[in-house]
């Protein structure tokens, strides 16, 4: 199944349809058959002054996407776990390391990654088992399988070399 983010800003709710999506199988085949529709009701969730759980959440401009403390309350509140918001080394190199060290578990995790000023673009990281990364990357509607080698050939996911940080579920 080939789910595209629909436009620029829509990483973060294309992401939480597809970890919704891995968690319920009704919901995946919705989603396969109505893509737009059910991304387009993940947005004003995430975009919300109100947290996916009711509670206030900072602002964060709209043209940046995504908060993550609007994305990682969604992911708690879908897996039923906490989540914990780690922020990335800048060497590509150590970030993905970093990654790869929690991405064991059966929940999923949100990369952010962006420029050199700040995080522009939400990837879900699917799985990992200390040396390769499986990760859905909305803008191409993919799983790609990332290693430390590749990551230190060309550490872009979608154009965006800087990985900033990592919601995952916390440890037990």
């Amino acid at each position: 199944m080939i789910i595209r983010q629909p436009d620029g800003t829509s990483c973060g709710p294309t992401c939480l349809a597809v970890a919704r999506g891995l968690t319920d199988p009704a919901y995946a085949e919705r989603l396969a058959a109505h893509t737009g529709d059910l991304i387009a009701a993940e947005h004003p969730l995430l975009a919300s002054y109100r947290s996916p759980t009711g509670g206030l959440q900072a602002p964060w401009p709209r043209a940046l996407g995504t908060s993550p403390w609007a994305l990682r309350a969604a992911l708690q509140g879908l897996t039923g776990r906490a989540y914990a918001t780690i922020l990335l080394p800048s060497d590509p190199v150590a970030a993905f390391a970093r990654v790869a060290a929690v991405a064991g578990t059966p929940e999923p995790a949100a990369l952010y990654v962006g420029g050199r000023l700040l995080p522009r673009h939400v990837a879900l990281v699917l799985g990992g088992d200390g040396h390769r990364l499986s990760v859905y990357e909305p803008a191409v509607g993919a799983r790609l399988v990332l290693t430390a080698a590749d990551v230190a050939r060309d550490p872009r996911v979608a154009g965006w070399s800087r990985w900033w940080l990592l919601l995952s579920p916390a440890r037990r």
